[in-house]
């Protein structure tokens, strides 16, 4: 989605503003122009002006979540005992598949949790990114060019499938699927309002 929004006219970074760091600094997400593509903003949410236009992006939880398995099978491992993640979503089970689980679902409550807070917010699932989307959310000239419909690697292991996720996950994937594309409040055009991206974990944006 940064891809899309820069070629669209709207200059997006990639997981730019908010750091791992900065959640104990109190770092704020400040400049007046500033747009960024980042999973790392669900953190911060409760920080983050009302007036910030938010694009809430869904994907496929079992994608996620073998996306996130796959990562800390090898020397990515974010959900380590003691990484900042786990002082923010509390402590995880020690089992590494029920370790994703929750993480995925802690996540996903904290962004939740904090929604309600802002003037607009935009819920989409990848696939739903269009001209109409982008030009709700205020680019000048929208280009779908650089838009990637699937974000999974091709090296990811599958753990889970759609067919396997555990209840709670399963409910909350489809209510959220229901509500895609559901915009909370029109308001007023977006101009340069602060523009964040708070979406699911992905290797690609």
């Amino acid at each position: 989605m940064a891809r899309t929004l820069t070629a669209s006219g709207l200059r997006c970074g990639h997981e730019e503003s908010f750091r791992f760091t900065d959640y104990w600094t109190n770092a704020e997400f400040k400049r007046e122009e500033a747009r960024d593509s980042s999973w790392l903003a669900a953190a911060f949410l409760d920080r983050l002006s009302p007036d910030t236009t938010i694009l809430y992006q869904i994907r496929e939880p079992w994608k996620t979540m073998n996306s996130i398995f796959t990562q800390n099978t090898n020397d990515e491992k974010f959900l380590a005992d003691g990484q900042w993640v786990n002082n923010i979503v509390g402590p995880l089970p020690e089992k590494l598949e029920e370790r994703v689980e929750q993480f995925w679902i802690r996540w996903h409550r904290l962004i939740r949790a904090n929604l309600s807070w802002f003037n607009r917010v935009f819920t989409y699932r990848t696939e739903d990114i269009n001209e109409e989307l982008l030009l709700e959310v205020g680019a000048p000239s929208p280009d779908l060019s650089n838009t990637t419909k699937e974000n999974t690697r091709g090296d990811t292991l599958q753990i889970w499938s759609e067919d396997s996720l555990p209840s709670e996950i399963d409910g909350i994937w489809k209510r959220e699927r229901i509500g895609a594309r559901i915009r909370r409040d029109a308001g007023a055009e977006s101009g340069n309002r602060p523009l964040v991206l708070a979406h699911r974990m992905h290797q690609d944006a």
